[in-house]
């Protein structure tokens, strides 16, 4: 794929995760904690999602999908990236935690655990859609060796 194909795929993908976590932390506030979520909290939690989940995309799990990506002889298994990302969720966590004024004891509190199932579910879509964009193409799947 051409380097700016697979740019514009990258930012589609980040934008898809980041949507997906959204999701999840909507999702997981409902069926954990049987809560609803109104349009004026809404806000805030988008607003503390988006510069962390952006940071740790291009400076924690890019690098590390890259590196892993080169580990891997380049024919990346998505399973493999789409875990590896998701676990590359307590980075955004902890800069949630730590940017309110917590400690990273707080972690392990309810609001931090949302946010960590929002991020893990952001990296994992990430991690999957990585790979897929940057796969070596297989003459078998119609791609050029």
């Amino acid at each position: 794929m051409r380097p700016l194909l697979q740019a514009v795929g990258v930012m589609v993908v980040i934008l898809a995760s980041w949507a997906v976590g959204i999701a999840v932390y909507v999702l997981a506030l409902a069926v954990l904690y049987h809560q609803r979520i109104g349009r004026g909290d809404l806000i805030p939690i988008l607003y503390s999602a988006a510069l962390p989940s952006l940071v740790a995309i291009v400076v924690v799990d890019l690098p590390v999908l890259l590196v892993l990506r080169r580990a891997v002889g380049g024919r990346p298994a998505t399973a493999l990236f789409a875990l590896a990302a998701a676990l590359l969720g307590i980075v955004p966590t902890s800069i949630v935690v730590l940017y309110h004024g917590g400690s990273l004891r707080q972690l392990a509190s309810p609001e931090a655990r949302l946010f960590l199932y929002m991020f893990s579910a952001m990296g994992m879509v990430f991690g999957a859609g990585f790979a897929r964009i940057v796969e070596t193409p297989r003459p078998w799947r119609g791609g050029r060796t």
